[in-house]
Order: C-alpha cells, then sequence, then structure tokens
C-alpha cells in the first residue's frame, strides 16, 4: 500500500500540476502556523501575527492563482483559512475565498495541487490513487465532508444528494449536491444549501449557494422519520431502565436516530425530483458551472 501512495504523488507532483509558487506557500503557512501556535505566546501577540500572516498568504494566493471574476461575488479575494491559531476555523482548504454580494454564498478558488496537499492533510485516503489534477477532483469532490473540511468553520454540509448539472467546456469534472448546513448531523429539515466543485483547467472553485426558492417541508418524508424517532426513544428508555448500563441499547438508540435521519433526506431528494424547487436549485448551480466556462 506504501508503495501505491509512492507512486500516486510521484507522478501528481510534476512540473504540469505543480510550480514553486505552491512551495513557497506552503512552506510560508507552515512557518506562519509555527510562529503563531507557540506555547505561551500572548494573546494580543497571537492575533497581531494571525491577522499579519493571513495577509501574506493572501498576497501570495493572489499572484499564483491571478484575476478571478465571477458576476456576484467580490472582485477581490482574501485567503480561505479563517485563523493560522490551532482552533475553530483552522485548517480550512488553502485558497481565494470570495463573499456573494447577497452575504450569504461563497466561492473559494484553488489550484490542484493545493488541493491536493490540503487533502493528504485531512486523509490521505482521499487521494491515494489520484495520478492527475481530474482524478483527484473526481475523488475528492465526492467524500462525504468535502465541503464541511473546505468551506465551512462551525457547521456541518450534509447531502441530500447529488444535483445532475453538466461539464461546460472548458470545465472537466464537475459536482454539485443538495444540502443543508447545520449543527446536527442528524437534522431532519428541508434543504437550505447547494454545493458545487469544479476544475476548470488550473483551477479549482468550490461554491456554497443559497437556494433562490424556499424548500418546503414534505409531510410523507416528515411521517417516516418520526417513525425512526418513535423506535429510537423506546430504546433509550430501555437503556435508562437499565440504569444507563446496557451500552448496546443507547448505541442502537443513537443509529436508528442517524438512520431516521438519512432515511429523511433520501426521501425529501426521491420527493423533490420533477419540482420547481429542484429544478431552480439545479438551475443555479448549473448557472456557477456555466461562468466557468473556457
Amino acid at each position: 500500500m506504501k508503495s501505491l501512495v509512492l507512486v500516486a504523488v510521484v507522478a501528481f507532483a510534476t512540473p504540469a500540476f505543480a510550480g514553486p509558487a505552491e512551495d513557497t506557500y506552503v512552506s510560508t503557512r507552515d512557518k506562519l502556523i509555527g510562529a503563531i501556535n507557540r506555547p505561551g505566546l500572548k494573546t494580543e501577540v497571537m492575533t497581531s501575527r494571525d491577522d499579519a500572516g493571513l495577509a501574506t498568504l493572501t498576497r501570495q494566493l493572489t499572484a499564483m492563482i491571478g484575476p478571478f471574476q465571477i458576476k456576484g461575488f467580490t472582485q477581490t479575494g482574501k485567503s480561505n483559512l479563517e485563523t493560522l491559531v490551532n482552533e475553530v476555523g483552522f485548517g480550512r482548504l488553502d485558497g481565494l475565498a470570495y463573499k456573494g454580494e447577497d452575504g450569504e454564498t461563497a466561492l473559494v478558488v484553488t489550484t490542484p495541487e493545493l488541493l491536493r496537499r490540503w487533502a493528504v492533510g485531512v486523509d490521505k485516503t482521499w487521494s491515494r490513487s489520484a495520478t492527475g489534477p481530474e482524478q483527484l477532483a473526481e475523488q475528492i469532490f465526492r467524500q462525504k465532508d468535502f465541503y464541511t473540511r473546505a468551506i465551512t468553520s462551525d457547521a456541518a454540509i450534509v447531502s441530500y444528494g447529488n444535483l445532475p448539472v453538466q461539464k461546460p467546456q472548458g470545465v472537466s469534472v464537475v459536482n454539485a449536491i443538495l444540502a443543508i448546513e447545520t449543527q446536527d448531523d442528524n437534522v431532519s429539515e428541508p434543504p437550505t444549501a447547494v454545493a458545487v466543485a469544479a476544475l476548470a483547467g488550473d483551477r479549482v472553485v468550490v461554491g456554497l449557494l443559497k437556494p433562490r426558492r424556499h424548500a418546503e417541508q414534505i409531510a410523507a418524508c416528515q411521517a417516516l422519520v418520526k417513525d425512526f424517532e418513535k423506535r429510537s426513544d423506546a430504546l433509550m428508555e430501555a437503556y435508562r431502565a437499565s440504569g444507563l448500563k446496557n451500552e448496546k441499547l443507547f448505541n442502537q438508540s443513537t443509529k436508528v436516530q442517524s438512520d431516521g435521519a438519512d432515511a429523511y433526506r433520501k426521501c425529501y431528494f426521491e420527493k423533490a425530483s420533477g419540482t420547481d424547487f429542484l429544478k431552480d436549485v439545479t438551475g443555479q448551480a448549473q448557472a456557477l458551472l456555466d461562468s466557468l466556462a473556457r
């Protein structure tokens, strides 16, 4: 298995995919992280170094990625790293973040090589067999936690299903999901977000959009999840009756609750198929992808 990892990394880390700009950026970032997270550093000094470090990384990223403009988003980006301090907001995808004019949408733009290096740091299995940018993007865009780890800090991006988007000219890999941004993995509510990712030439673009149309609750899916909740509650009550000793009952209750949330999201996506809502959110995702056409 080790030999496979080495082959993948060597094959990908060629001049066609990586250059001195990425090397310089990663070296600078890691040095800044080390300097900021030293034990005993005063808070005000840490904050000052953090601000200065993020500004330095923004300049390097801007020079590396170059001009990037899409209608509806800010014309200049800043580092997608919310902080270099090892706390909430640390470790997001290296790239330039652009805010939507509505204040509720966001884009992150990076390079395939920075995506690869970040992915290896998150989970080496994400890019274990990738031999080039397209294979890498195909693997990573479909990882369950990709959008959460890449572009959010205090909430999870939980998928309902993949939207049927098409690849525009010059865009080799695309993915879009109907999702919800939540702090509860077992949420059973209508979707609130659309997450999009694309490999367009030498750029990787990741977006989080808010649906233009409000998602209505679906009664059949509500009824479905209530059945799971009843089973989960019964198992939890039995766990309490055991004097909190039967851990198997607790684990079963938790799993049923999780299964119920999964069933709800699957139900919602299936029932929404063909509706104006799903057509509209698919159109939103497609419009963003089309803006990347070359």
